[in-house]
């Protein structure tokens, strides 16, 4: 009986021994979901603000895109202006001479 006892006592201890352990491994699982939890919120922060700046970035390059093109055909009417009186001068100095 005595061992019995003895053998029960010794399987108690070592229950309430896993037990600590189980419980400190579960703590440190909660602990670490919530570092976990907190990288994850910091990624999706991270996300959204590089989406943002991405749609910042498009709009500036299409604004950036029109007002070039503006200049281009800005540029291309004035030089053809130019041409067109060059050639005008020169056709009547010719027909003029």
């Amino acid at each position: 009986m005595i061992r019995m006892e003895f053998a029960f006592e010794n399987v108690l201890k070592e229950n309430k021994a896993v037990s600590k352990t189980v419980e400190e491994d579960l703590t440190r699982i909660k602990e670490e979901k919530k570092r976990l939890h907190a990288t994850v919120d910091a990624l999706k922060n991270q996300q959204e603000q590089a989406e943002r700046r991405l749609v910042s970035l498009m709009e500036e390059v299409k604004r950036n895109k029109s007002s070039t093109l503006e200049n281009i055909v800005s540029d291309s009417n004035t030089k053809l202006e130019q041409t067109i009186a060059a050639f005008n001068d020169i056709k009547e100095n010719y027909l003029g001479t």
